[in-house]
């Protein structure tokens, strides 16, 4: 193994796996020679689905559905999604509301696999840039302050707490309009957090420079999951304009390295990983929701009472939750169809057992119509519907079926980039084809 301070770098790509039989970095390394441990990385394989493993060889890597940059100790491990260039940026932009800023500049970086980052730190320059131009958002602050020229209203308490003494000032409680407020506070925040991010020395600058133009009027604060969601909760009809710039720093706070290892111990890696899965869901339940009655699809409906747990033993509890898939289409108050999105091209490839046993308990539990339907992504052009036939093990009675269908994310692309009154038609038949099954023209 190389000595100082080189990073060697392993690239995968999504659902991939290397080792020390198909890539020499790999062979005679240890967890210990990365100055690491199984016990620290067993948290990014439970959030991040990324698994290392030690072989008597060397070092084996796995990936999920997990798309990005991860640095373990001298080792950088990249992991690119399949689809990448101008669909993966028009399919990000669309599953989370976001504007189309015409950044095709950066479709020359999009082999690299730090480009998913960079995609979404450009579109945070840019709507950053584009809230600035037309005036941040200011709100009325309590400000208690001794004042020459008083303003608002006299502080009569802190007055009477002098005992006399006489001042050129006069202590008084005002409301100056500025930008302390919790939005303006995490989009600064998620400005210099992108700077660390990202390995682009173009946008790293652009980032400081837009940075040090807030820092001087918006107060820093700590930038975590419940602080953006906080600042998400602030909006309302005047401000919804924050909305996209705060959904991208959401994303980056989701990505970044804290992750909980055994014992609940936080861990932490240097990098950023994007949940291509979650992306999917997300992608799908818009896709649904704009052109299928909203309330026909429901997201992740529990099925109540699909599973119960008997015991004559006193305060012992299962603790387990009822299933949740990730659509239901639902008429007249009852489930026709339970839909899952996984994120993961099944297209010619041997169907995850786990699946099938799932998607399986879905379809038996529908008695309307004894159906489950899994979407996954693809990029075959020639993909196909498929079915599982589910049976009696002794009479072959037909008892339900799983339906693999594919969603094809080149076409999806661009159907949702088009503004054609043709292409609004075809995204209807085609979210129609996804949820019911109906055949394409």
């Amino acid at each position: 193994m190389n000595s100082g301070q080189t990073i060697m770098e392993v690239r995968l790509s999504e659902w991939d796996r290397k080792g020390p039989d198909t890539d020499d970095i790999l062979k005679d390394l240890t967890l210990q020679k990365l100055g690491t441990s199984a016990d620290q990385l067993s948290g990014i394989e439970e959030t991040r689905g990324v698994t290392f493993r030690e072989l008597r060889t060397g070092l084996e890597i796995s990936t999920t559905s997990y798309v990005g940059r991860i640095q373990v100790g001298k080792l950088s491990v990249a992991i690119s999604p399949k689809i990448q260039g101008m669909p993966l940026a028009r399919l990000i932009r669309y599953a989370y509301g976001l504007r189309d800023l015409h950044l095709h500049s950066l479709a020359e970086h999009w082999t690299d696999q730090s480009a998913l980052v960079d995609l979404l730190l450009v579109q945070l320059l840019q709507e950053l840039k584009e809230l600035i131009a037309r005036g941040l958002v200011r709100k009325y602050s309590r400000r208690p302050e001794n004042l020459a020229s008083p303003r608002g209203k006299i502080d009569l308490v802190s007055l009477a707490k002098r005992g006399g003494r006489f001042d050129a000032t006069v202590p008084c409680i005002h409301h100056p309009r500025t930008y302390d407020w919790l939005p303006n506070r995490i989009l600064a925040q998620g400005l210099l957090a992108g700077a660390h991010l990202t390995g682009d020395p173009e946008i790293r600058s652009g980032l400081r420079r837009l940075y040090s133009l807030l820092e001087t009027s918006v107060p820093s604060c700590r930038l975590d999951w419940k602080s953006v969601n906080d600042a998400l909760n602030c909006l309302d009809r005047q401000s919804r304009a924050y909305l996209p710039a705060l959904t991208i720093v959401r994303l980056l706070v989701e990505g970044q390295g804290v992750v909980f290892g055994q014992g609940s111990e936080l861990a932490t890696f240097k990098g950023f990983l994007f949940d291509m899965n979650r992306f999917f869901q997300q992608l799908l339940l818009r896709f649904f929701q704009e052109h299928i009655r909203p309330e026909t699809v429901r997201s992740e409906l529990p099925l109540n009472g699909m599973i119960q747990f008997e015991t004559t033993s006193p305060g012992r509890r299962a603790g387990f939750r009822s299933p949740r898939p990730d659509f239901a289409i639902v008429h007249n108050g009852q489930s026709q169809n339970l839909l899952d999105a996984k994120y993961r091209d099944i297209w010619g490839q041997s169907i995850p057992r786990d699946w099938t046993y799932q998607l399986s308990m879905y379809a038996l539990a529908n008695a309307l119509t004894p159906e489950a339907t899994i979407l996954y992504p693809t990029l075959a052009l020639d993909a196909v519907e498929e079915k599982i036939l589910i049976s009696h093990p002794v009479n072959r009675k037909h008892l339900a079926t799983v339906r693999l269908r594919p969603v094809k994310l080149l076409a999806l692309a661009d159907l949702v980039s088009s503004g054609a009154r043709s292409a609004f038609d075809e995204r209807k038949q085609l979210a129609r084809h996804l949820c019911f099954g109906q055949s394409l023209n």
